[in-house]
Protein backbone atom coordinates (compact mmCIF):
# COMPACT_ATOMS: atom_id res chain seq x y z
CA UNK A 1 0.00 0.00 0.00
CA UNK A 2 1.71 3.58 -1.15
CA UNK A 3 2.26 5.74 1.72
CA UNK A 4 -0.66 8.33 1.78
CA UNK A 5 1.19 11.27 3.82
CA UNK A 6 0.71 13.76 0.57
CA UNK A 7 -2.81 14.11 2.53
CA UNK A 8 -1.44 15.94 4.93
CA UNK A 9 -1.50 19.63 4.09
CA UNK A 10 -4.84 19.89 1.57
CA UNK A 11 -6.86 16.64 2.09
CA UNK A 12 -9.36 16.93 -0.44
CA UNK A 13 -7.11 18.01 -3.21
CA UNK A 14 -4.50 16.03 -2.82
CA UNK A 15 -6.54 12.99 -2.49
CA UNK A 16 -7.48 13.35 -5.58
CA UNK A 17 -3.81 13.60 -6.96
CA UNK A 18 -2.80 10.25 -4.99
CA UNK A 19 -5.49 8.28 -6.12
CA UNK A 20 -5.02 8.92 -9.25
CA UNK A 21 -1.49 8.44 -9.42
CA UNK A 22 -1.69 4.87 -7.17
CA UNK A 23 -4.20 4.65 -9.86
CA UNK A 24 -6.00 2.15 -7.04
CA UNK A 25 -9.10 3.72 -7.16
CA UNK A 26 -11.92 4.64 -9.86
CA UNK A 27 -11.76 8.52 -9.91
CA UNK A 28 -14.13 9.35 -12.57
CA UNK A 29 -12.45 11.47 -15.79
CA UNK A 30 -14.64 14.11 -15.86
CA UNK A 31 -13.17 17.33 -16.35
CA UNK A 32 -16.72 19.19 -16.13
CA UNK A 33 -17.61 18.09 -12.93
CA UNK A 34 -17.81 21.34 -10.46
CA UNK A 35 -15.46 21.80 -7.49
CA UNK A 36 -17.72 20.22 -4.98
CA UNK A 37 -18.30 17.05 -7.16
CA UNK A 38 -14.72 16.42 -7.26
CA UNK A 39 -14.79 17.21 -3.47
CA UNK A 40 -17.67 14.19 -3.12
CA UNK A 41 -15.79 12.04 -5.17
CA UNK A 42 -12.44 11.85 -3.53
CA UNK A 43 -14.12 11.61 -0.23
CA UNK A 44 -16.31 8.83 -1.02
CA UNK A 45 -13.34 6.55 -2.70
CA UNK A 46 -10.75 7.75 -0.17
CA UNK A 47 -12.88 5.34 2.27
CA UNK A 48 -12.16 2.54 -0.62
CA UNK A 49 -8.68 2.42 -0.88
CA UNK A 50 -7.94 -0.50 1.93
CA UNK A 51 -10.68 -2.39 -0.35
CA UNK A 52 -9.85 -1.89 -3.55
CA UNK A 53 -5.72 -2.14 -3.54
CA UNK A 54 -6.56 -5.76 -2.07
CA UNK A 55 -9.13 -6.60 -4.04
CA UNK A 56 -6.93 -9.25 -6.34
CA UNK A 57 -5.61 -10.72 -2.97
CA UNK A 58 -9.01 -11.60 -0.68
CA UNK A 59 -8.26 -15.06 0.54
CA UNK A 60 -11.23 -15.58 2.79
CA UNK A 61 -14.93 -15.49 1.99
CA UNK A 62 -15.47 -12.53 4.66
CA UNK A 63 -13.02 -10.53 2.84
CA UNK A 64 -14.35 -11.07 -0.47
CA UNK A 65 -17.71 -10.77 0.64
CA UNK A 66 -16.86 -7.34 1.94
CA UNK A 67 -14.96 -5.93 -1.76
CA UNK A 68 -18.14 -7.36 -3.63
CA UNK A 69 -20.38 -5.25 -1.63
CA UNK A 70 -17.48 -1.92 -1.71
CA UNK A 71 -18.31 -2.62 -5.23
CA UNK A 72 -21.08 -2.34 -5.46
CA UNK A 73 -21.09 0.65 -3.37
CA UNK A 74 -18.98 2.15 -6.00
CA UNK A 75 -20.65 1.47 -8.74
CA UNK A 76 -23.69 3.12 -7.05
CA UNK A 77 -21.46 6.09 -6.44
CA UNK A 78 -20.00 6.21 -9.58
CA UNK A 79 -23.57 6.39 -11.21
CA UNK A 80 -24.57 9.45 -9.24
CA UNK A 81 -21.71 11.03 -9.96
CA UNK A 82 -21.54 10.48 -13.54
CA UNK A 83 -25.27 11.63 -13.26
CA UNK A 84 -24.51 14.70 -11.88
CA UNK A 85 -22.40 15.72 -15.40
CA UNK A 86 -25.19 15.01 -17.13
CA UNK A 87 -26.18 19.02 -18.31
CA UNK A 88 -22.57 19.34 -19.51
CA UNK A 89 -21.95 16.22 -21.12
CA UNK A 90 -23.57 15.74 -24.19
CA UNK A 91 -22.17 12.58 -25.55
CA UNK A 92 -23.41 10.79 -22.03
CA UNK A 93 -26.40 11.91 -22.38
CA UNK A 94 -26.74 10.51 -26.36
CA UNK A 95 -25.34 7.56 -24.87
CA UNK A 96 -28.40 7.05 -22.66
CA UNK A 97 -31.04 8.34 -24.88
CA UNK A 98 -31.57 11.37 -22.80
CA UNK A 99 -34.04 13.77 -23.27
CA UNK A 100 -34.44 17.51 -22.36
CA UNK A 101 -37.34 17.06 -19.77
CA UNK A 102 -34.92 14.18 -18.08
CA UNK A 103 -32.16 16.22 -18.35
CA UNK A 104 -33.71 18.92 -16.31
CA UNK A 105 -34.91 16.66 -13.63
CA UNK A 106 -31.97 14.59 -13.39
CA UNK A 107 -30.28 18.06 -12.35
CA UNK A 108 -32.66 19.01 -9.57
CA UNK A 109 -31.76 15.58 -8.47
CA UNK A 110 -28.15 15.55 -8.40
CA UNK A 111 -28.79 19.69 -6.46
CA UNK A 112 -30.31 17.48 -3.70
CA UNK A 113 -27.74 14.31 -4.06
CA UNK A 114 -24.83 17.14 -3.83
CA UNK A 115 -26.28 19.06 -0.66
CA UNK A 116 -27.05 15.89 1.29
CA UNK A 117 -23.90 14.25 0.53
CA UNK A 118 -22.19 17.87 1.85
CA UNK A 119 -24.11 18.26 4.82
CA UNK A 120 -23.14 14.78 5.66
CA UNK A 121 -19.29 15.20 5.26
CA UNK A 122 -19.42 18.83 7.48
CA UNK A 123 -20.90 16.34 10.53
CA UNK A 124 -18.28 13.86 9.57
CA UNK A 125 -15.54 15.72 9.05
CA UNK A 126 -13.66 14.57 12.11
CA UNK A 127 -13.78 11.26 11.35
CA UNK A 128 -12.38 11.62 7.48
CA UNK A 129 -9.59 13.40 9.18
CA UNK A 130 -8.69 10.32 11.65
CA UNK A 131 -9.20 8.08 9.07
CA UNK A 132 -6.85 10.16 6.60
CA UNK A 133 -4.12 9.88 9.71
CA UNK A 134 -4.21 6.30 9.36
CA UNK A 135 -3.79 6.07 6.08
CA UNK A 136 -0.83 8.30 6.71
CA UNK A 137 0.83 5.98 9.31
CA UNK A 138 0.02 2.57 7.67
CA UNK A 139 -2.81 1.33 9.67
CA UNK A 140 -4.84 0.76 7.04
CA UNK A 141 -6.83 -2.27 9.23
CA UNK A 142 -8.06 -0.19 11.65
CA UNK A 143 -8.73 2.60 8.77
CA UNK A 144 -10.88 -0.42 6.90
CA UNK A 145 -12.55 -1.18 10.41
CA UNK A 146 -13.40 2.66 11.00
CA UNK A 147 -14.78 3.69 7.75
CA UNK A 148 -17.41 0.68 7.58
CA UNK A 149 -19.81 2.60 8.92
CA UNK A 150 -19.64 6.06 7.00
CA UNK A 151 -19.39 3.71 3.80
CA UNK A 152 -22.60 2.14 5.25
CA UNK A 153 -24.27 5.44 5.46
CA UNK A 154 -22.50 7.14 2.31
CA UNK A 155 -24.32 3.96 0.40
CA UNK A 156 -27.67 4.95 1.51
CA UNK A 157 -27.89 8.43 0.64
CA UNK A 158 -26.31 7.35 -2.78
CA UNK A 159 -29.12 4.55 -3.25
CA UNK A 160 -31.92 6.95 -1.75
CA UNK A 161 -31.36 9.07 -4.64
CA UNK A 162 -30.53 6.64 -7.32
CA UNK A 163 -34.71 5.59 -6.56
CA UNK A 164 -35.46 8.89 -7.18
CA UNK A 165 -33.62 8.52 -10.62
CA UNK A 166 -35.13 5.25 -11.32
CA UNK A 167 -38.16 6.97 -11.78
CA UNK A 168 -37.33 9.46 -14.35
CA UNK A 169 -35.22 6.77 -16.58
CA UNK A 170 -36.12 3.69 -18.57
CA UNK A 171 -34.91 0.44 -18.17
CA UNK A 172 -32.11 0.71 -20.94
CA UNK A 173 -31.14 4.00 -19.89
CA UNK A 174 -30.83 2.66 -15.97
CA UNK A 175 -28.96 -0.68 -17.45
CA UNK A 176 -26.75 1.00 -19.69
CA UNK A 177 -26.11 3.96 -17.32
CA UNK A 178 -25.12 1.07 -14.20
CA UNK A 179 -22.99 -1.11 -17.40
CA UNK A 180 -20.79 1.91 -17.89
CA UNK A 181 -20.27 2.41 -13.88
CA UNK A 182 -19.91 -0.76 -13.61
CA UNK A 183 -16.65 -0.67 -16.24
CA UNK A 184 -15.23 1.59 -14.55
CA UNK A 185 -14.93 0.55 -11.29
CA UNK A 186 -13.81 -2.74 -12.29
CA UNK A 187 -10.89 -1.57 -14.27
CA UNK A 188 -9.45 -0.99 -10.80
CA UNK A 189 -10.53 -4.63 -9.25
CA UNK A 190 -8.17 -6.22 -11.63
CA UNK A 191 -4.69 -6.06 -10.99
CA UNK A 192 -4.03 -4.42 -14.93
CA UNK A 193 -5.72 -1.22 -13.68
CA UNK A 194 -6.98 -0.50 -17.05
CA UNK A 195 -10.11 -1.73 -19.12
CA UNK A 196 -8.08 -4.43 -20.30
CA UNK A 197 -8.28 -6.13 -17.23
CA UNK A 198 -12.13 -5.85 -16.61
CA UNK A 199 -12.83 -9.69 -18.04
CA UNK A 200 -10.09 -10.76 -15.95
CA UNK A 201 -12.12 -8.69 -12.67
CA UNK A 202 -15.52 -11.04 -13.39
CA UNK A 203 -13.62 -13.98 -13.36
CA UNK A 204 -15.51 -15.65 -10.21
CA UNK A 205 -18.38 -14.11 -11.80
CA UNK A 206 -18.26 -16.04 -14.86
CA UNK A 207 -16.97 -18.95 -12.73
CA UNK A 208 -13.55 -20.02 -14.58
CA UNK A 209 -11.77 -22.58 -13.14
CA UNK A 210 -8.09 -21.47 -11.93
CA UNK A 211 -6.31 -22.88 -15.04
CA UNK A 212 -9.16 -20.59 -17.28
CA UNK A 213 -8.04 -17.47 -15.16
CA UNK A 214 -4.53 -18.08 -15.74
CA UNK A 215 -4.92 -18.48 -19.14
CA UNK A 216 -6.80 -15.57 -19.34
CA UNK A 217 -4.53 -13.76 -16.91
CA UNK A 218 -1.61 -14.34 -19.41
CA UNK A 219 -4.01 -13.87 -22.96
CA UNK A 220 -4.58 -10.18 -21.10
CA UNK A 221 -0.65 -9.07 -19.78
CA UNK A 222 0.67 -10.42 -23.68
CA UNK A 223 -1.94 -8.25 -25.33
CA UNK A 224 -1.40 -5.36 -23.52
CA UNK A 225 2.13 -5.42 -24.02
CA UNK A 226 1.36 -5.29 -27.69
CA UNK A 227 -1.01 -2.50 -27.75
CA UNK A 228 1.38 -0.36 -25.14
CA UNK A 229 4.02 -1.12 -27.50
CA UNK A 230 2.18 0.29 -30.66
CA UNK A 231 1.27 3.64 -28.70
CA UNK A 232 4.39 4.00 -27.64
CA UNK A 233 5.79 3.89 -31.35
CA UNK A 234 2.99 5.92 -32.24
CA UNK A 235 3.95 8.82 -29.66
CA UNK A 236 7.65 8.78 -30.45
CA UNK A 237 6.83 9.20 -34.35
CA UNK A 238 4.07 11.71 -33.35
CA UNK A 239 6.46 14.01 -31.02
CA UNK A 240 9.14 13.55 -33.82
CA UNK A 241 6.90 14.76 -36.26
CA UNK A 242 5.81 17.60 -34.47
CA UNK A 243 9.75 18.87 -33.61
CA UNK A 244 10.23 18.53 -37.45
CA UNK A 245 7.73 21.89 -37.90
CA UNK A 246 10.16 23.47 -35.57
CA UNK A 247 13.31 25.16 -37.59
CA UNK A 248 16.30 22.90 -37.18
CA UNK A 249 18.38 25.53 -34.95
CA UNK A 250 15.24 25.65 -32.48
CA UNK A 251 14.89 22.09 -32.12
CA UNK A 252 18.30 21.37 -29.48
CA UNK A 253 16.66 24.25 -27.38
CA UNK A 254 13.87 22.68 -26.82
CA UNK A 255 15.74 19.49 -25.44
CA UNK A 256 17.25 21.73 -23.71
CA UNK A 257 14.23 22.82 -21.87
CA UNK A 258 12.38 20.11 -21.60
CA UNK A 259 14.53 17.13 -21.39
CA UNK A 260 13.21 13.76 -22.59
CA UNK A 261 9.26 13.23 -22.89
CA UNK A 262 7.62 11.89 -19.70
CA UNK A 263 5.37 9.73 -20.30
CA UNK A 264 3.51 9.45 -17.16
CA UNK A 265 1.01 6.76 -18.46
CA UNK A 266 3.76 4.52 -19.50
CA UNK A 267 5.69 4.88 -16.08
CA UNK A 268 2.90 3.96 -14.28
CA UNK A 269 2.27 1.13 -16.07
CA UNK A 270 5.56 -0.39 -15.77
CA UNK A 271 5.37 0.47 -12.35
CA UNK A 272 2.10 -1.67 -12.06
CA UNK A 273 3.35 -4.28 -14.10
CA UNK A 274 6.73 -5.01 -11.50
CA UNK A 275 3.99 -4.66 -8.78
CA UNK A 276 2.18 -8.08 -10.17
CA UNK A 277 5.47 -9.76 -11.04
CA UNK A 278 6.53 -9.15 -7.33
CA UNK A 279 3.47 -11.06 -6.02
Amino acid sequence: MPSCSRFAMAPQLECRDYLESAKICPIPRLPFLNTMMRYLACTILLFSIPFFADFAHAQTDKQREMMKRQQKHAQLQQVMMRLSSIMHNPALRDELDIVEDQVKELQQISQDFQKEIQTFNAAHSKKIMEVQELFRSGEQQKAMEMSTEFQRQMFEISEKHFKIVEKKLLPHQIKRIQQISKQEVLKYMSPFKDEFGIPFAIAEDLGLSPNEKKKLKETIEKAREKYYAKVLELKEKTHAEILKSIPADKREQVKEILGEIYDKVQTQRLSQKANRESK
